[in-house]
């Protein structure tokens, strides 16, 4: 399995590229060109920047004649488009890209996951409880809620009954900071960005329902060469959620590596609306229900976690 080109330096937050990896050299070329171009680099600045990783090169392995010169050309010929909103205006800051769909085919073509098995298999022998204690370890306030639009409760994990957390659709990937926040219209809310705390993860969820499971956890698995992944959940639907963890302290202004991780992501067909900090995810070993109103058919639709890994 070939890796993929860092988008930025984890320490400086310029970008660079990462050590080219011993095969697929070629698609890293590509995506670091495109990395290169998001992050906001010229052509031939890009272009420098990758030449300069040859002597990090495998033994006998040298770029060849215009083969940077090609991914930069194919690259910077295809400007990637903002995304806009409802009213035809481009979305402010954070200038979203379109998908790429030449990047994602190159990713699906060289990173390969293997077939699920069977869901019953796949479903680790953890509740939403434990795995919540996993991932948020210093029992902080979590907003968590059995449903989309109310119902919201905001506590140390520690005071959510077991039974309440796997009755629930949705979390905030990240802890909260106070109890209570007030909304941009100025109402007091248990879930609100003023509220909510520092990133701890940072979900992606492939907003594209014509890719398979395989595909999506391919593209993960891609994602992950830049970021640590923790855990894919299954959303009891036609999506892969990625919980992937981020470093304490993590700049995510716009041009930070993280901020530019998540355009890379988006470029491979993520929902941008994740990267709200208090964005509701999918509760990992949680519960989907078929209709809210319909409370016998709450654990009609299970959330499946696999491929947890604890980060203690």
């Amino acid at each position: 399995m070939s890796a993929g080109a860092l988008m930025f330096s984890p320490l400086s937050g310029k970008w660079q590229p990462s050590s080219p990896p011993e095969h697929g050299v070629h698609t890293w070329i590509l995506s670091a060109a495109r990395s290169a171009q998001l992050s906001g680099l010229e052509a031939q600045q890009a272009f420098h920047a990758i030449q300069e990783q040859e002597p990090k090169l495998r033994a006998g392995r040298r770029f060849q004649p215009h083969e940077i010169e090609n991914a930069i050309n194919l690259v910077f010929s295809s400007e990637p488009m903002a995304r806009t909103a409802n009213n035809g205006n481009p979305l402010p800051a954070h200038n979203w890209p379109q998908v790429d769909k030449l990047l994602r085919s190159e990713v699906l073509r060289t990173t390969r996951i293997a077939p699920p098995r069977e869901k019953a298999h796949l479903r680790p022998q953890m509740s939403a409880a434990e795995i919540l204690c996993h991932l948020f370890a210093d029992d902080p306030l979590v907003c968590v809620s059995q449903e989309f639009n109310r119902g919201y409760r905001t506590e140390p994990l520690s005071e959510l009954k077991a039974e309440y957390l796997t009755s629930c659709q949705f979390i905030v990937p990240n802890s909260m900071s106070a109890r209570f926040g007030l909304t941009q219209s100025g109402k007091t809310s248990l879930r609100a960005l003023s509220n909510t705390g520092e990133r701890r993860y940072l979900v992606i969820e492939i907003d594209d329902h014509t890719l398979s499971n395989e595909d999506q956890g391919a593209i993960m698995l891609y994602l992950a060469r830049q970021l640590p992944l923790v855990m894919l959940v299954h959303s009891g639907n036609r999506s892969v959620h990625g919980w992937f963890h981020i470093a304490a302290g993590a700049d995510d202004a716009i041009g930070s590596s993280l901020h530019g991780f998540m355009k890379l992501a988006v470029s491979l067909g993520a929902d941008r609306a994740m990267w709200t900090p208090c964005q509701f995810a999918r509760m990992p070993n949680g519960t989907r229900w078929s209709a809210p109103e319909i409370r016998s058919s709450c654990y009609e639709r299970i959330c499946w976690c696999f491929g947890f890994v604890s980060l203690s």
